[in-house]
Protein backbone atom coordinates (compact mmCIF):
# COMPACT_ATOMS: atom_id res chain seq x y z
CA UNK A 1 0.00 0.00 0.00
CA UNK A 2 2.99 2.52 1.19
CA UNK A 3 4.66 2.02 -2.35
CA UNK A 4 1.24 2.15 -4.49
CA UNK A 5 0.98 5.81 -2.85
CA UNK A 6 4.57 6.48 -3.25
CA UNK A 7 4.25 5.72 -7.14
CA UNK A 8 1.29 7.30 -7.37
CA UNK A 9 2.56 10.87 -5.63
CA UNK A 10 5.97 10.32 -8.07
CA UNK A 11 3.51 10.02 -11.03
CA UNK A 12 1.22 13.17 -9.95
CA UNK A 13 4.46 15.02 -9.75
CA UNK A 14 5.94 14.02 -12.98
CA UNK A 15 2.63 14.97 -14.84
CA UNK A 16 2.44 18.12 -13.08
CA UNK A 17 5.78 18.62 -13.72
CA UNK A 18 5.81 17.61 -17.92
CA UNK A 19 2.62 20.38 -18.20
CA UNK A 20 4.48 22.99 -17.29
CA UNK A 21 4.62 25.56 -20.10
CA UNK A 22 8.83 26.22 -19.06
CA UNK A 23 9.66 22.65 -19.28
CA UNK A 24 7.39 21.92 -22.62
CA UNK A 25 8.90 25.01 -24.47
CA UNK A 26 12.25 24.13 -23.07
CA UNK A 27 12.32 20.66 -24.42
CA UNK A 28 10.76 21.65 -27.72
CA UNK A 29 14.03 24.70 -28.05
CA UNK A 30 17.16 21.94 -26.67
CA UNK A 31 15.61 19.95 -29.24
CA UNK A 32 15.45 22.80 -32.26
CA UNK A 33 18.95 23.96 -31.16
CA UNK A 34 20.68 20.46 -30.91
CA UNK A 35 19.20 18.92 -33.95
CA UNK A 36 22.86 17.35 -35.12
CA UNK A 37 22.66 15.56 -31.82
CA UNK A 38 19.17 13.99 -32.38
CA UNK A 39 20.14 12.69 -36.11
CA UNK A 40 23.57 11.64 -34.92
CA UNK A 41 21.97 9.88 -32.52
CA UNK A 42 19.22 7.93 -34.21
CA UNK A 43 21.12 7.17 -37.37
CA UNK A 44 22.51 4.05 -38.00
CA UNK A 45 26.06 4.49 -36.94
CA UNK A 46 27.64 2.28 -34.21
CA UNK A 47 27.89 3.18 -30.51
CA UNK A 48 31.83 4.26 -31.14
CA UNK A 49 30.76 6.06 -34.06
CA UNK A 50 27.92 7.86 -32.77
CA UNK A 51 29.68 8.91 -29.66
CA UNK A 52 32.62 10.13 -31.51
CA UNK A 53 30.56 12.14 -33.81
CA UNK A 54 28.81 13.49 -31.12
CA UNK A 55 32.20 14.51 -29.52
CA UNK A 56 33.29 16.03 -32.58
CA UNK A 57 29.99 17.96 -34.40
CA UNK A 58 27.29 18.24 -31.38
CA UNK A 59 29.20 19.16 -28.98
CA UNK A 60 33.25 19.81 -29.99
CA UNK A 61 33.94 22.13 -26.75
CA UNK A 62 32.31 23.25 -23.44
CA UNK A 63 31.05 26.17 -24.78
CA UNK A 64 28.99 24.50 -27.18
CA UNK A 65 27.34 22.28 -24.18
CA UNK A 66 26.84 24.90 -22.22
CA UNK A 67 25.22 27.51 -25.25
CA UNK A 68 23.38 24.88 -26.68
CA UNK A 69 22.75 22.49 -23.98
CA UNK A 70 21.28 25.00 -21.51
CA UNK A 71 22.00 28.79 -22.48
CA UNK A 72 19.92 28.96 -25.69
CA UNK A 73 17.14 26.41 -25.17
CA UNK A 74 16.50 28.43 -21.72
CA UNK A 75 16.47 31.54 -23.62
CA UNK A 76 13.99 30.40 -26.54
CA UNK A 77 12.09 29.14 -23.86
CA UNK A 78 12.19 32.01 -21.72
CA UNK A 79 11.05 34.29 -24.82
CA UNK A 80 8.79 32.42 -25.67
CA UNK A 81 6.71 31.66 -22.43
CA UNK A 82 6.98 35.62 -21.02
CA UNK A 83 7.49 37.76 -24.21
CA UNK A 84 5.74 35.93 -26.97
CA UNK A 85 2.10 35.99 -25.44
CA UNK A 86 2.53 39.75 -25.64
CA UNK A 87 2.33 39.71 -29.91
CA UNK A 88 0.42 36.91 -29.43
CA UNK A 89 -2.34 38.64 -27.75
CA UNK A 90 -1.87 42.09 -30.31
CA UNK A 91 -2.69 40.01 -33.52
CA UNK A 92 -5.57 37.69 -32.12
CA UNK A 93 -7.27 40.39 -30.98
CA UNK A 94 -6.49 42.14 -34.68
CA UNK A 95 -7.76 38.86 -36.03
CA UNK A 96 -11.27 38.68 -34.35
CA UNK A 97 -11.60 42.81 -35.30
CA UNK A 98 -10.88 41.81 -38.98
CA UNK A 99 -13.24 38.64 -38.66
CA UNK A 100 -16.08 41.18 -37.14
CA UNK A 101 -15.92 43.19 -39.52
CA UNK A 102 -15.94 40.55 -42.43
CA UNK A 103 -19.07 39.33 -40.88
CA UNK A 104 -20.84 42.87 -40.34
CA UNK A 105 -19.99 43.66 -44.19
CA UNK A 106 -21.46 40.47 -45.58
CA UNK A 107 -24.99 40.77 -43.15
CA UNK A 108 -24.71 44.27 -44.62
CA UNK A 109 -24.67 43.12 -47.95
CA UNK A 110 -26.76 40.48 -47.57
CA UNK A 111 -29.39 42.80 -46.10
CA UNK A 112 -29.55 45.45 -48.60
CA UNK A 113 -30.01 42.65 -51.41
CA UNK A 114 -33.63 42.26 -52.29
CA UNK A 115 -34.90 38.55 -52.44
CA UNK A 116 -35.70 37.57 -56.07
CA UNK A 117 -39.03 36.32 -56.98
CA UNK A 118 -38.19 32.86 -56.62
CA UNK A 119 -36.97 33.17 -53.11
CA UNK A 120 -40.07 35.80 -52.04
CA UNK A 121 -42.67 32.62 -53.66
CA UNK A 122 -40.37 30.14 -51.21
CA UNK A 123 -40.87 32.11 -48.12
CA UNK A 124 -44.07 33.24 -48.79
CA UNK A 125 -44.85 29.27 -49.20
CA UNK A 126 -43.29 28.32 -45.94
CA UNK A 127 -44.83 30.82 -43.65
CA UNK A 128 -48.57 29.60 -45.10
CA UNK A 129 -47.56 26.27 -44.34
CA UNK A 130 -46.09 27.04 -40.36
CA UNK A 131 -49.14 29.12 -40.33
CA UNK A 132 -51.68 26.41 -41.19
CA UNK A 133 -49.47 23.45 -39.05
CA UNK A 134 -49.48 26.17 -36.14
CA UNK A 135 -53.48 26.66 -36.70
CA UNK A 136 -54.19 23.14 -37.00
CA UNK A 137 -52.29 22.74 -33.51
CA UNK A 138 -54.14 25.27 -31.91
CA UNK A 139 -57.72 23.76 -32.75
CA UNK A 140 -56.14 20.42 -31.81
CA UNK A 141 -55.53 21.87 -28.18
CA UNK A 142 -58.83 23.97 -28.08
CA UNK A 143 -61.01 20.88 -28.90
CA UNK A 144 -59.06 19.04 -26.13
CA UNK A 145 -59.33 21.54 -23.72
CA UNK A 146 -63.49 21.66 -24.36
CA UNK A 147 -62.77 18.16 -24.10
CA UNK A 148 -61.33 17.91 -20.89
CA UNK A 149 -63.64 20.93 -19.36
CA UNK A 150 -67.09 18.60 -20.32
CA UNK A 151 -65.34 15.68 -18.66
CA UNK A 152 -64.85 17.49 -15.64
CA UNK A 153 -68.10 19.23 -15.69
CA UNK A 154 -69.69 15.77 -15.92
CA UNK A 155 -67.91 14.42 -13.20
CA UNK A 156 -68.45 17.59 -10.85
CA UNK A 157 -72.00 16.99 -11.70
CA UNK A 158 -71.59 13.38 -10.30
CA UNK A 159 -69.85 13.90 -7.34
CA UNK A 160 -72.13 17.01 -6.40
CA UNK A 161 -75.73 16.80 -7.42
CA UNK A 162 -78.37 19.62 -7.35
CA UNK A 163 -79.32 20.77 -4.28
CA UNK A 164 -83.08 20.30 -3.02
CA UNK A 165 -85.20 22.10 -0.16
CA UNK A 166 -84.60 20.53 3.37
CA UNK A 167 -88.16 19.40 3.53
CA UNK A 168 -87.96 18.11 0.05
CA UNK A 169 -84.40 16.13 0.75
CA UNK A 170 -85.97 14.89 4.43
CA UNK A 171 -89.61 14.42 3.99
CA UNK A 172 -90.10 13.36 0.90
CA UNK A 173 -91.62 9.71 0.59
CA UNK A 174 -89.07 7.52 -1.34
CA UNK A 175 -89.99 4.98 -4.07
CA UNK A 176 -90.19 1.66 -3.34
CA UNK A 177 -87.38 1.17 -5.34
CA UNK A 178 -85.70 3.85 -3.65
CA UNK A 179 -86.09 2.27 -0.55
CA UNK A 180 -84.86 -1.33 -1.55
CA UNK A 181 -81.74 0.24 -2.69
CA UNK A 182 -81.50 1.52 0.52
CA UNK A 183 -81.71 -1.89 1.95
CA UNK A 184 -79.36 -3.29 -0.89
CA UNK A 185 -76.72 -1.03 0.48
CA UNK A 186 -77.17 -2.76 3.95
CA UNK A 187 -77.02 -6.09 2.98
CA UNK A 188 -73.99 -5.58 0.80
CA UNK A 189 -72.16 -3.80 3.12
CA UNK A 190 -71.15 0.14 2.98
CA UNK A 191 -69.73 1.21 0.97
CA UNK A 192 -70.79 -0.85 -1.80
CA UNK A 193 -69.62 -0.71 -5.89
CA UNK A 194 -72.32 0.98 -7.43
CA UNK A 195 -71.62 -1.44 -10.58
CA UNK A 196 -72.53 -4.24 -8.12
CA UNK A 197 -76.01 -2.44 -6.91
CA UNK A 198 -76.95 -1.46 -10.29
CA UNK A 199 -76.10 -5.41 -11.42
CA UNK A 200 -78.55 -6.88 -8.02
CA UNK A 201 -81.05 -4.53 -8.50
CA UNK A 202 -84.46 -6.24 -10.28
CA UNK A 203 -85.22 -2.98 -11.30
CA UNK A 204 -84.52 -2.17 -15.03
CA UNK A 205 -80.75 -0.43 -15.45
CA UNK A 206 -82.31 3.06 -16.43
CA UNK A 207 -84.84 2.90 -13.45
CA UNK A 208 -82.00 1.93 -10.96
CA UNK A 209 -79.25 4.55 -11.95
CA UNK A 210 -82.32 7.09 -11.42
CA UNK A 211 -82.75 6.29 -8.04
CA UNK A 212 -79.52 6.05 -7.15
CA UNK A 213 -78.85 9.24 -8.45
CA UNK A 214 -81.97 10.79 -6.56
CA UNK A 215 -80.82 9.08 -3.42
CA UNK A 216 -77.60 10.49 -4.45
CA UNK A 217 -79.22 13.75 -4.75
CA UNK A 218 -81.19 13.75 -0.94
CA UNK A 219 -77.51 13.32 0.57
CA UNK A 220 -79.49 9.65 1.47
CA UNK A 221 -76.05 7.83 -0.53
CA UNK A 222 -72.41 9.35 -0.74
CA UNK A 223 -71.23 8.78 -3.92
CA UNK A 224 -67.53 8.55 -3.71
CA UNK A 225 -64.96 7.70 -6.46
CA UNK A 226 -62.41 4.81 -6.10
CA UNK A 227 -60.35 4.54 -9.17
CA UNK A 228 -62.18 2.52 -11.36
CA UNK A 229 -65.56 3.92 -10.64
CA UNK A 230 -68.07 4.89 -7.79
CA UNK A 231 -68.92 3.26 -4.16
CA UNK A 232 -71.86 4.53 -2.09
CA UNK A 233 -72.40 4.70 1.27
CA UNK A 234 -75.14 5.62 3.67
CA UNK A 235 -75.05 8.68 5.07
CA UNK A 236 -76.70 9.95 8.18
CA UNK A 237 -80.00 11.11 6.34
CA UNK A 238 -79.75 7.54 4.68
CA UNK A 239 -79.42 5.66 7.94
CA UNK A 240 -82.57 7.60 9.07
CA UNK A 241 -85.01 6.95 6.14
CA UNK A 242 -83.75 3.42 6.03
CA UNK A 243 -84.67 2.73 10.05
CA UNK A 244 -88.01 5.06 9.77
CA UNK A 245 -89.17 3.05 6.36
CA UNK A 246 -88.47 -0.40 8.64
CA UNK A 247 -90.73 1.34 11.24
CA UNK A 248 -93.45 2.37 8.64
Amino acid sequence: MLLDDLLTSAKQTLVERLASPLLGSFAVAWCAWNYKFLVILFSSASVSQTFDLIEKIAFPDAWSIFARGIFYPLASASVYVFLYPYPARYIYEFTLKRQREINQTKQRIADETPLTIEESRRLRAEFVQRERTHAGQVQELTNEITRLNAALDSKQALASPPELSPAERLYDRLEPSQFRLLQAVEELGSPVSESELVSTSKEKRVKTEYDIGELVRRRLLRRNSDGDGYSLDFTHDGRRALLDGKKD
